[in-house]
């Protein structure tokens, strides 16, 4: 057993949520960040194959607008039946997550195969409602909130149209075939391999409290380190299939170094994980598995 208020202390520094916040995803057993339901596993995992694809270097079978997402501020809360998004644009988040009218239209699409809006509750709190999303295929649920310090309600107090005029799916519409054939195109990755996929989504906007490594929700550096230029971005990524060792490749922020930093850091890292140093890349072991992560222009 974990002590609690010790365990919620140390994730707050790290993670960036309020304390009040990330004593709510504590686990018995540790610090709640990769703990979770089997469920909640498949959909941060394929959550983490629409954020780390985008650009022209995607790997995905069809063109995906997900990674897009990266450009808001993303504060992860992992708890353990459901992930926690806190945002200061709700809206534009869920817009990004879910399918609307526009999803049958020719492009690329701007949300997650079977996922929908279950409920929007909090309509009355000043920093405007939650939403309530469930995964069809899983039963794995999300909340996109603007709350620092989360508490949901139980009733639905909010219709469910977005802010463009186009309807969200709501959870009485079922997986398209559409929906379905993207994720049987789909590579799943391996058990290690996966593992590593999620602790990255669950600590896109992690930093280090000794200013040792920053992830910068994988769009900038908040550390503004010296000779490091602070405003440099771009949204090209690639997670690649590989059988047992995939890649991860991506211009811009974070650094590799950083990412292989955050993973074998004692206690905030991922349990088991090894990482060995490469030409230009590193490698993180999991299982047996592994996912070589590379920053094309800056190391």
């Amino acid at each position: 057993m974990v002590n609690r208020g010790s365990a919620t202390r140390f994730r707050a520094e790290r993670t960036g949520e309020d304390p009040v916040t990330a004593r709510q995803g504590v686990h018995r057993h540790g610090l709640g960040l990769d703990e979770c339901t089997p469920a909640q596993h498949s959909l941060r995992t394929l959550l983490g194959q629409h954020l780390f694809n985008g650009g022209d270097k995607s790997a995905l079978p069809y063109r995906s607008m997900v990674h897009v997402l990266t450009s808001y501020t993303l504060l992860m809360s992992p708890r353990y039946d459901r992930l926690v998004v806190i945002t200061d644009a709700a809206p534009n988040v869920v817009g990004y997550l879910v399918p609307n009218g526009q999803a049958r239209r020719p492009g690329p699409s701007s949300f997650i195969p079977g996922l929908r809006l279950e409920q929007v509750t909090g309509a009355h709190h000043a920093d405007g409602p939650d939403y309530h999303l469930i995964h069809l295929p899983t039963g794995a649920r999300m909340i996109v909130t603007e709350q620092t310090r989360t508490h949901f309600e139980n009733r639905p107090s909010h219709g469910s149209r977005c802010p463009f005029g186009y309807e969200w799916w709501t959870s009485d519409v079922p997986v398209t075939a559409e929906e379905h054939d993207q994720v049987m195109d789909l590579v799943p990755p391996p058990a290690g391999v996966a593992a590593i996929v999620n602790a990255l989504v669950v600590r896109m906007r992690a930093r280090d409290p000794h200013h040792r490594w920053a992830m910068g929700n994988w769009w900038n550096d908040p550390l503004q380190r010296p000779g490091r230029p602070c405003d440099f971005h771009e949204s090209s990524r690639r997670l690649m299939p590989g059988g047992r060792h995939w890649l991860l490749e991506w211009c811009g922020y974070p650094y590799a170094s950083d990412v292989a930093a955050m993973l074998c850091e004692p206690r905030f890292g991922l349990p088991g994980a090894e990482v060995t140093p490469g030409s230009g890349h590193f490698t993180i072991t999991l299982g047996g598995d592994a996912l070589r992560v590379r920053n094309r222009h800056m190391e």
